[in-house]
């Protein structure tokens, strides 16, 4: 695939994203984020959000940890920028 329609691809998600967004909830609004990382991006994860009060669970082995956050969000964008910003933590599971 060229660089060209990957790049319209992208953006058709986003697009699509964006969209879902709107549709679902009534900006501003509280909306929760959930992440699952190997427990060696512990920090990463931290630094995204770093005068918040995360939700921490580790699992069994200890090996991941997931993360929960609540925040008021003012809009769809902001909430792609959040995950924007998680895409580059290798391991980084959104849910």
């Amino acid at each position: 695939m060229s660089k060209d329609k990957s790049k319209d691809t992208d953006q058709e998600n986003v697009d699509k994203a964006k969209a879902l967004l709107d549709h679902t909830y009534k900006w501003p609004t509280e909306y929760t984020f959930k992440f699952i990382v190997p427990h060696e991006k512990e920090n990463e994860v931290r630094s995204l959000f770093p005068y918040e009060n995360l939700k921490l669970n580790f699992s069994k082995k200890g090996k991941y940890i997931s993360f929960t956050v609540s925040l008021v969000m003012e809009s769809a964008d902001a909430v792609l920028q959040v995950y924007d910003m998680a895409k580059s933590i290798d391991g980084l599971l959104a849910l």
